[in-house]
């Protein structure tokens, strides 16, 4: 009896030490949520109590094509940190392709692995599990070396599975969350674009957005965008971006030190860019950028993302890493994703700029060239009168006169057309509208200190940022501020407030902002003549200053009005239409 119960002993503190070992294993999964230290855990372990020297887990990466090493022990650092090991190669490969567990007594004596796994185990026996979450692997678990050169034994491979099976949920939790929080990071890069777009005032600011956006969710090292003119058949570097890449506006670009000369590629049949298997048009792409001097790229990871509009490539983004092999399809689609949006909204955000742009020139043009009518119709006339006046022989002196001033007044009609047809005056950009004013105050600084005039200013919490020409309201900004200066020649306060408001003669709400002053005011009889042109009460002054500021506002869809009680002070507000 006592001989039986001393047979029974090993097994019965084997199974003891297998309780335990699953009791401890359990309570690690409960009690961190350390993916390095679980799986570390459940290794020491195992090799506790099968006796193994030499553990590892082995993960699947995300290409599908290797094993990497996530956690292990008794291994030299050095090759932990190399081994990367092809699916179909030594015995994780053939384990995680086969989904089935393995125990090999010697290793070197296997003929299906013999020696090939010799530096990681030696001549030594060995157990393979996979990892797995049903059919699903997800990589292995190595034992190997069992002390005193002793072999596996059958009894050890179930305890390897349920603790592979411990590894594997804990690994897929892992895997979740972090495919959570990197949805997650994508959602707000995607986010924080779309919000910085409108923003973007040329190509250069939207390329390096791009590659700042797509360098926080993907390995990305240096990027490079490509133009394509069709009809012309060639492709043009157009600003690279990141480490060992450099470009400069003379059009050279130099990559690791390699100078390109000339970034022109020419005979790019559009046929070569309508390529189905992105792959195709990815060797396409390198193939040409090797023809006008790039250095090779044969070793990086490199992706190109075409943008297409109407069916015609416009531009390709190119990027690459020279520390991976490969980018992966959620990498790839995630970049058309951003690139393509983001060329979208910019060309979208340029095209509302430039309809902004022709509607301010339009009617700029119309109110001018309804001015010039009345002097040519003025002047007309007078050529009729004065042929009369030289028949009779009747003095011509005081037509003369006012033909002279009619073309003076002509003159100056051309003069503000031409001016107005300068395409740096239509340059429309999203600004907001307090900027303009606070830069006003600080130019005429001076001139309110010296007339010893005070300033307030005062805004509601409204959105103030409108699609205008930045410079013609500021020179109207200026206009009024400059006329509230020289209504007050002994002093007072300046008051501009901005709020939402709505004139008189119209039906919906603008933004409105006031310029107020304390000074000497305007009579009435003159007040209805102070948008006229050549109306002026200085002795020095053109009478063309409130006329301009008329003419501005009309050409933003804006209008401005006055209010003005004599020797109380006047307010002129200009009327901005709320855009959405």
């Amino acid at each position: 009896m006592t001989a039986q119960a001393n047979a029974l002993t090993p097994d019965a503190d084997r199974r003891l030490l297998e309780l335990k070992a699953l009791y401890e294993a359990g309570r690690t999964l409960s009690s961190t949520s350390d993916t390095s230290v679980l799986l570390d855990n459940i290794l020491r372990l195992a090799m506790n109590v099968t006796g193994a020297q030499v553990a590892s887990v082995m993960l699947i990466d995300s290409s599908g094509k290797y094993l990497t090493v996530a956690a292990a022990r008794g291994f030299d650092t050095d090759i932990v940190h190399r081994v990367r090991q092809d699916m179909g190669e030594s015995i994780s490969g053939y384990v995680a392709r086969t989904a089935e567990p393995l125990l090999i007594e010697n290793v070197e004596k296997d003929p299906r692995f013999k020696r090939r796994s010799h530096e990681r185990y030696g001549g030594a026996s060995l157990i393979c599990v996979p990892l797995k979450i049903g059919s699903r692997v997800l990589g292995v678990v190595n034992l190997a070396n069992k002390k005193d050169g002793g072999v596996f034994i059958n009894d050890d491979l179930p305890l390897l599975i349920t603790f592979a099976s411990q590894a594997a949920v804990v690994i897929e939790d892992s895997r979740q969350f972090e495919e959570k929080t990197r949805q997650l990071a994508e959602f707000q890069a995607i986010h924080m674009l779309s919000k910085q777009m409108p923003n973007v005032e040329s190509h250069n600011e939207m390329r390096t957005l791009v590659f700042e956006t797509l360098r926080e969710l993907i390995p990305i090292e240096y990027a490079l965008w490509l133009n394509y003119d069709q009809e012309a058949e060639t492709m043009t570097p157009n600003g690279v971006e990141g480490r060992e890449f450099e470009y400069n506006e003379t059009g050279e670009i130099i990559i690791r030190g390699t100078v390109v000369g000339n970034p022109l590629i020419e005979n790019v049949k559009p046929s070569d860019l309508d390529k189905s298997d992105r792959a195709e048009l990815r060797e396409f792409v390198r193939s040409a950028l090797g023809k006008i001097g790039f250095p090779k790229l044969d070793g990086d990871a490199f992706m190109v993302s075409p943008v297409i509009r109407d069916g015609v490539v416009l531009h390709i983004f190119c990027a690459g890493a020279s520390y991976l092999d490969d980018y992966n399809q959620h990498e790839k689609s995630l970049t058309d994703i951003i690139v393509s949006q983001a060329a979208i909204m910019y060309e979208k955000e340029k095209a509302l700029l430039n309809a902004s742009r022709l509607i301010t020139m339009g009617n700029m043009i119309s109110e001018i060239s309804h001015d010039i009518r009345k002097p040519l119709t003025a002047i007309q006339g007078s050529l009729g009168l004065l042929g009369k006046r030289i028949e009779k022989g009747e003095d011509t002196a005081d037509i003369l006169a006012l033909v002279k001033a009619e073309i003076l007044r002509l003159n100056d009609l051309v003069s503000e057309l031409v001016d107005f047809s300068k395409p740096n005056k239509y340059e429309a950009e999203k600004i907001d509208l307090r900027t303009l004013v606070m830069r006003g105050l600080e130019l005429l600084s001076q001139d309110l200190e010296k007339g010893k005039i005070t300033s307030r200013l005062s805004f509601s919490e409204d959105n103030w940022e409108l699609i205008v020409n930045k410079n013609q309201i500021f020179e109207a900004m200026i206009n009024l501020i400059s006329n509230a200066i020289d209504a007050m020649p002994d002093g007072g306060e300046l008051t501009i407030t901005g709020k939402i408001a709505r004139p008189d003669y119209k039906s919906s709400d603008f933004l409105a902002i006031s310029v107020t002053d304390t000074g000497t005011g305007i009579s009435p009889e003159k007040l209805s003549s102070v948008f006229g042109r050549y109306y002026t009460t200085k002795e020095s002054g053109s009478g063309l200053g409130l006329a301009v500021v008329e003419r501005v506002m009309s050409a933003h869809n804006g209008t401005v009005s006055v209010d003005s009680e004599e020797g109380k002070g006047t307010t002129f507000t200009l009327y901005f239409p709320m855009q959405k």
